[in-house]
């Protein structure tokens, strides 16, 4: 900065180019080390934030273990969220898929190969009992 407002005081009654070329390279230097210096400062704001968030999840075993990690206290709630939403989600469907199975399936030995059966009779017969004659009392 010393530089540049040293190199801006001088001056002279005839333009000179190389005076206006250490100007604009150190201006831009300036520049340079201003946007480092703010990114070194976005990035330990962001740091600080991080380092908050994991303290905030160190309480929750879970998030506290998977911030350990480096995953966002954000992003673990929201992997969480939609874990415990597909379980339910998935015993729907395995309910629907057993409602909505064909009728045939539905029936005990579905699909077993028919045998003939052969029905045998074990009652006795009987030979019909002719009548007997007619005596006449004497």
């Amino acid at each position: 900065m010393a530089r540049l407002a040293r190199a801006t005081k001088r001056r002279r009654a005839e333009p000179c180019p190389s005076r206006r070329i250490e100007r604009a390279t150190l201006a831009a230097r300036l520049d340079a080390i201003d946007t480092e210096a703010a990114e070194a400062k976005r990035q330990e704001a962001a740091q600080d934030r991080a380092d908050a968030a994991r303290a905030a999840a160190v309480p929750d075993p879970m998030t506290g273990t998977l911030t350990a990690f480096g995953i966002q206290a954000a992003n673990v709630d929201l992997i969480a969220g939609l874990a415990f939403a597909a379980v339910p989600e998935a015993v729907a469907c395995y309910c629907w898929l057993l409602a909505l199975r064909p009728a045939e399936s539905n029936k005990p030995n579905a699909g077993a190969a028919v045998t003939q059966v052969t029905v045998v009779s074990h009652a006795m017969t009987e030979a019909p009992i002719e009548p007997a004659q007619a005596t006449e009392p004497r």
